[in-house]
């Protein structure tokens, strides 16, 4: 068991002696008083072990006689902490700083003060008193854009969007109206909501201007709809306005297609032909069912080969579908030309030849069937 640290007479005498003063200041008059040799850190562990009382945390505390004290619990409401150590200073004499009424105000829970109390707010120096009447009366009618033009031709100043923004910030002379103008009616409203998912959004500019004799531009319907939410516009691109007759390309016709990835300065030929579309999608979506577009080297296998088999498709040897020679078509099983490709290095597509092409599309052919053969026996 510990040994007692204090008498009972000491104890009673750091009890009734502690809060008056700081703890600093404590521990010598009790080391005099009582003839002991105590530091600082002991007699602060065992005050905060026994409580003895709570101690006098300032390091140089202000004094405050009655009507200070009475003083201060009336004023430090009312004001902000360096405003109230001024009328203090003023009112008593005294030659107090902000600091030590602050740790004097948490010693002596004399207050709350007001941290929020509003600044008197002076008459900006830029208007005189017949703007500032106009601004308040003006600014919440209109947005802060239009205001500012207005007050230039009402009163020939020269301020612009950016002063007036900050001047109001700053001087409160009211919330501007935010609310932009609206930009359509009705029957306008009615009219976008109904047909601007059917067509892109620059031809729905042309024919809402043409239908309302309005002069709307692409980047105004654009953020209208943004903000109004009119629908989502149809993004597909038409060569022809889709109440144009449409222009039938005759069977035997040819185009070309960009390729995509790192081959877009290639192109594929497409030719038309007569028949249903092999693809399913436009099979399902009921489109080209008397003609169809396909890759015209396909078609000039199939003319000296017969069809091509399921799962099968046509490579070109020397990677250029533009050549549609038939020693340069080779018909693989789908996904050897990947597998060429993936092990290839860039270089090595441009500098093989025909045969040594044709030669990897055989192997990648024989690897795809010999994993189909295994997995057929596994299972």
């Amino acid at each position: 068991m510990r040994r007692r640290l204090f008498s009972d007479a000491e104890v009673a005498w750091l009890k009734q002696e502690i809060p008056k003063r700081p703890l600093s200041l404590t521990v010598e008059l009790f080391n005099r008083m009582f003839n002991r040799d105590m530091s600082y850190a002991q007699l602060k562990n065992a005050n905060h072990r026994y409580r003895f009382g709570r101690a006098n945390q300032g390091s140089s505390p202000h004094e405050f006689n009655d009507a200070e004290v009475a003083w201060l619990k009336r004023e430090i409401p009312k004001w902000t902490l360096p405003e109230t150590a001024e009328l203090f200073n003023q009112t008593f004499g005294q030659n107090i700083t902000y600091t030590q009424l602050r740790n004097a105000n948490h010693r002596c829970r004399l207050g709350r003060p007001n941290r929020y109390r509003p600044r008197r707010v002076r008459r900006p120096g830029m208007f005189n008193d017949a703007e500032v009447a106009w601004l308040k009366r003006e600014i919440p009618k209109r947005p802060l854009h239009e205001t500012v033009k207005l007050f230039n031709q009402e009163f020939d100043r020269d301020i612009t969007y950016d002063q007036l923004r900050r001047a109001n910030s700053r001087y409160k002379f009211g919330d501007a109206n935010r609310k932009r103008p609206r930009l359509f009616n009705d029957a306008e409203l009615a009219w976008l909501k109904r047909v601007i998912s059917k067509w892109p959004m620059d031809k729905t500019v042309v024919r809402f201007n043409r239908k309302f004799n309005r002069d709307l531009t692409y980047e105004q319907l654009r953020d209208a709809n943004h903000r109004y939410r009119l629908g989502r516009a149809n993004v597909k691109h038409f060569h022809n306005p889709p109440d144009a007759p449409t222009i039938e390309r005759p069977l035997g016709a040819e185009r070309s297609r960009r390729l995509g990835g790192d081959r877009q300065e290639l192109r594929t030929i497409m030719i038309k032909v007569p028949g249903p579309s092999p693809s399913k999608f436009h099979r399902t979506a009921g489109t080209q069912q008397k003609a169809h577009w396909m890759p015209k080297g396909r078609w000039v296998w199939e003319q000296a080969n017969g069809p091509i088999p399921d799962g099968h498709v046509v490579a070109y040897l020397d990677g250029d579908p533009s050549n549609l020679d038939l020693d340069n078509l080779e018909c693989v099983i789908r996904g050897a030309v990947s597998i060429v490709n993936m092990l290839d290095q860039p270089d090595e597509r441009e500098t093989d030849d025909a045969e040594t092409r044709r030669e990897k599309l055989l192997l990648a052919h024989a690897r795809i069937m010999a994993g189909k053969k295994a997995r057929a026996g596994r299972s």
